[in-house]
This record gives C-alpha cells, structure tokens and sequence, in this order.
C-alpha cells in the first residue's frame, strides 16, 4: 500500500504544476534573446503578425521555409496581451508546454506502475539539463514533446477501451501489465474507442505542425513496434486509420496547400522536401558521426544519467516487472534509433524520448527507494545500483561545487572566448553574491549523501529536486546576467536605434543575425556580401549605419572608397561587432 500522499490523486498535479511554475517562469523574460534561433524565432512571428499573413512566414521580408507555423501561432497568441513579440510571450509557449509535459509524464508513470512513479517521473524530466533549459528558450522542441506524448496517451487511452470492450475485468490488469481502467491507469470509459483515437490523429497532426515530419515517423514507429512486440498488429484496423488520416490531412495539409498557394512550388518543395527528407538522408547543416546521441544524450539527461545503467540491471533481474516499461522502452528505441540513423543530428532532437527515459529511471528508483527488496541476490544488487550511482552523482557535484569558484578563473583567464576573458580576468567572478549558486549546489550535495547514509533514499531525491529548482533560480538570477551581457546583441542594437532616423539604411556585411532586426524593431536590414556592393551602399546619400565584424572590417577598409566612421563597438559571445556609418553620428 502506498503512502497516504501518492493516492492523491488531485494534490499531486497540484504539487507539479506549482513545482514547474517555479521552475519555467522564474524570470522567464529577464534574459535577452540568444543568437541563433531565438531571436529567428521570434522576429519571424513578429514579421507574421505585423504582415497579417498567418499563412507563409517571413523573416526579413522574405519567405521562411525552415519550419511549420505552429510556434510561431503560439507565440502570437501568447504577445496579444503585451502588444507586442517580447522576451517573455516568445518563450511562454515553451514553459508551457513544459508544465504540459510534466502532467503528461506524471500520467503516463501512474498508468504504467504507480501514483509515485508518475510524480517521480513528473519531477526527473525538468531536472534534467537539456530539457529544463529548451523549456526556458524560445524553441520548437518542447512544444513537440508535449504533442508527441499526448498523442502517445491517446492511443493507449484508445487501445485501452478496445480492450475493455473485449472483456477485460475493470481495474484489471492485461498481460503487458498495464491497467485497462480503475486504479491508477484510470480510463474513462464513457467515450468510445474512436474519440481518443480521433484525439491521438489530431496531436500527431499538431506535433506535424511543429515540427515537421520528425513530430510523425518516429511515434508511429513507436506505435507499430508495441503493437508488433505484442503480436496484435491487427488493432491498426480499429484505430480509425480513414477518418483519422482525414483528420490528421485536414490539420497538416490544410496548411500546406494555403501556404504553397501563396509561396508557390519553390515554397513546397522546400518545407515538404528539402528542409525534412533532405535534413534526414542528406543533411547540409548538423552532420553528425553515428555515436553522436550515445555520448551527448547522457550529458543532456544529467543528472539523472547515473541511474540508467541501475534501471537496466534492475530490469535483467525482475522480469516480471520489466513488462511494465515495455512502451516506455520501445518509445525511447524508436527516437534514439530513428535519429541516429539520420545523418543530420542535435542533442535536441530526441527531446521527446526525454519523458519515456524519465518513466524508466522512476520506476527503478521507486522500487529502489520501496521498502520491499526482495533477499539475495536481488537485494545486493539493489544495495550497489541504487546507492552507489547516488554517492557518485552527489559525490561529483560537492567537488565541482567546492572546485568551480577555486579553479575557473585560473583556467579561463588569458582564453580567446570573451566570455572566457571575463571569468579570467574578474577576480570576483565566482565570489560574493556568485557563490551562493555553488553553496546552494554545495548543499544539496551534502544534504543528499547524509540521507543516502541514513538509507533514506526517497528524501534524498525530494533533496536533488527541491536544490535543483533553488540552484538554478539562484544562477539565472546572479549568474546568466552576467553570460546575457557577452551572448546578446542588445546593447549595441539600442545604441543603433537611439541614433537611428526614419530614412537610414540599416545594413549588415558579410553575415546575416535576427537579432539586428529584432532588437532594432526593424523588418528588413540590408544584407551585404561583397565590396563592390558595400562601397555602392555607402556612396548613398542617405546616412547608412552598418554592422560588422571588426575582423572583417579590417579585411575591406582599404577597399571602401567612401569615408567611414565607427560609432560604437561591442562584443557579442566571440565575435567584435563594430557599428559603422557613412556619416558622423550627429549627421543627418
């Protein structure tokens, strides 16, 4: 019998929802938007809004065929009460759908096991790195795992009620070890079969909308392998498969019609074709070696890595109980596999796995942290894979807590990266007020290993997740600032604006960043690739202000043949960004 607190069932979504809202929206706005893709991000849905055309996205005044519209919808949605595309209304739907996931995951660990392996799951997935960071970034990637799984819950829901009607005992178990209704796995049973199958269409179309193709092929292969391991490939007749694929054309292809309408062939082939298969068999950008996922998931799902090789172990001996992560553990198959097979790869890529990973890790923890080892040789194995990965997880943070503020100043000082420069040489980097994030981290540490020595390893974890949420407050408040002034554009984007007049031309040579249409509340900068195009911008009579690299200034100053002035300068991450002009700053 479980513990008084996990059978409520309405006070632990409570309990999430105010854990995550600490969590995602502490300062949610205060940080600038970092190049590359946030400031992309939001300029394109500001582009849409200001156009008026919902349909084909622009950025910089022309078409942006790199991604569906859906974020950029939400991200609208989200600035109407503001006016405006701000930091905060750019990163909300992200946040969001991080509480989203959460509840999500917290009902897919209930159903599969337990109220207390949901509420676990529900708390390791936005303690992992990669996720609790994405979920504070203007992206599409958390917005798609929270389709992915709540088009995954729909049709277990659905394949549920097609049990149920084929006799299985209510609060029953099936022979995968999954509750068909009652208990914890509760279905409500007063909607047929083809409601939650119709909802499973629709979130997949959503998750499409998102993200492309990559929202579809690996939960449909996620799907085909839980039904084939089973040997009940035959319920893919009952799924609805015609009207659901008309649901799922309606969505999807609603939009691509209107937008290949309105951009033509050349839009098409490039959203449907070139920026999804071609990103997958051929990719341009992102080419990664096979191994790439084997060595950066483990860093991305820090902390809770160290428990994984414990959770495979644990499932060698209880064979019994493996059943129970069968469609958490062909859900992360189907993902890792999927993307590493493509040639194109991002550690954020296989963020929707993150919550079927979380399930797994919870649900050996929480036979971990139960009461009921079984005798050897269960029960010794449990004592090296529960405690051991605890004592070197905890172990691992005190020592880089303690070596952190002793150690990186030496390290990085005198390094080319700004950045570097700055912790180097500011002897007060990590003192004062910055090193209350490593106290912080220090504590939790210290706290953790006293209750894994006390064999309370349940509070232990209550300890990471409670100094997880307290740490990282305390670094987005005294920390990033710090790393916000060295990523961002902002500053030299203000000084531009404050000297900018309606008739000034607003350039940029030699690349192209987002930023310096968002920060500048323009929608179209000049964008200059050569000398000879330079030197016939400058020859304007109009006042031209023009950003760029001060290496590549060097390069082309004795080429210009008009008089320049630098206005300002500023460094942004490891670049030397000067802002420049035809004429003086007080010039008309």
């Amino acid at each position: 019998m479980e513990n008084t607190i996990w059978t409520k069932t309405r006070l632990l979504p409570i309990l999430l929802i105010l854990f995550s809202s600490a969590l995602f929206f502490f300062d949610l706005g205060k940080r600038d938007l970092w190049a590359p893709d946030e400031p992309t991000y939001a300029q394109v849905a500001r582009e849409m809004w200001i156009s008026k055309d919902f349909i084909l996205p622009h950025l910089n005044g022309e078409i942006y065929s790199q991604k569906p519209p859906l974020l950029f919808w939400l991200i609208i949605l989200f600035s109407l009460p503001f006016g405006d595309v701000t930091e905060l209304s750019a990163r909300l739907p992200s946040a969001l759908a991080g509480i989203g996931c959460m509840l999500a995951t917290f009902s897919m660990g209930r159903r599969f096991v337990s109220n207390r392996v949901g509420y676990l799951a529900a708390l390791i997935l936005p303690t992992s790195a990669l996720f609790l960071w994405m979920s504070h970034r203007v992206a599409f990637d958390v917005v798609l795992t929270f389709f992915v799984i709540m088009s995954l819950i729909y049709f277990l829901k659905g394949q549920d009620r097609l049990k149920a009607e084929g006799g299985t005992p209510q609060g029953g178990m099936d022979k995968q070890g999954l509750s068909v209704s009652g208990g914890h796995g509760q279905t409500s049973l007063s909607m047929p079969p083809s409601a939650f199958f119709w909802l499973f269409y629709v979130f997949l179309a959503l998750a499409v909308l998102t993200k492309g193709p990559a929202g579809f092929i690996p939960t449909f292969i996620t799907i085909l392998l839980y039904l084939a391991v089973q040997k009940k490939l035959r319920l893919l007749r009952k799924m609805e498969l015609g009207k659901g694929f008309a649901i799922f054309c309606l969505i999807v292809f609603g939009w691509v019609i209107a937008a290949s309408i309105k951009g033509g062939h050349g839009y098409m082939n490039e959203i449907l074709f070139r920026q999804n298969i071609g990103r997958f068999s051929e990719p341009w950008d992102h080419s990664q070696p096979f191994y790439y996922f084997f060595i950066n998931f483990p860093l991305s799902f820090l902390p809770w890595t160290f428990f994984i090789p414990g959770a495979f172990i644990y499932a060698l001996f209880e064979k019994e109980k493996r059943r129970e992560m069968l469609f958490p553990i062909l859900w992360f198959a189907a993902f890792f596999g999927f993307f590493t097979i493509s040639s194109g790869k991002r550690n954020i890529y296989i963020l929707p796995l993150y919550p079927a990973a979380s399930i797994m890790v919870a649900w050996f923890l929480d036979s971990f942290v139960g009461a009921g080892l079984k005798p050897a040789p269960t029960g010794r194995v449990f004592r090296w894979i529960g405690y051991l990965p605890g004592y070197i997880l905890y172990g691992i943070l005190l020592i880089l807590s303690i070596a952190l503020p002793l150690y990186a100043p030496r390290y990085f000082h005198g390094r080319g990266v700004l950045l570097a420069q700055r912790i180097g040489e500011s002897a007060n980097f990590f003192g004062g007020q910055y090193a209350l994030t490593c106290v912080s981290a220090a504590g939790g540490a210290i706290l953790a290993i006293v209750l894994l020595y006390l064999k309370k390893p349940l509070h232990a974890l209550m300890t990471t997740f409670l100094f997880t949420l307290l740490t990282f407050s305390l670094a987005k408040e005294l920390v990033i600032p710090v790393i916000n002034d060295e990523k961002s554009s902002k500053s030299l984007c203000q000084k531009a604006s404050n000297i900018m007049r309606t008739n000034d031309v607003w350039a940029i040579y030699g690349f192209f960043k987002p930023t310096y249409l968002y920060y500048t509340d323009r929608n179209r900068i000049e964008v200059i690739q050569d000398v000879s195009a330079l030197n016939s911008l400058l020859a304007s009579t109009n006042r031209v202000l023009l950003v760029i690299q001060e290496k590549d200034f060097k390069k082309v100053v004795n080429e210009i043949t008009s008089p320049v002035h630098i206005l300002e300068k500023d460094g942004v991450g490891h670049r030397k960004i000067l802002l420049v002009s035809n004429k003086k700053a007080d010039s008309r």
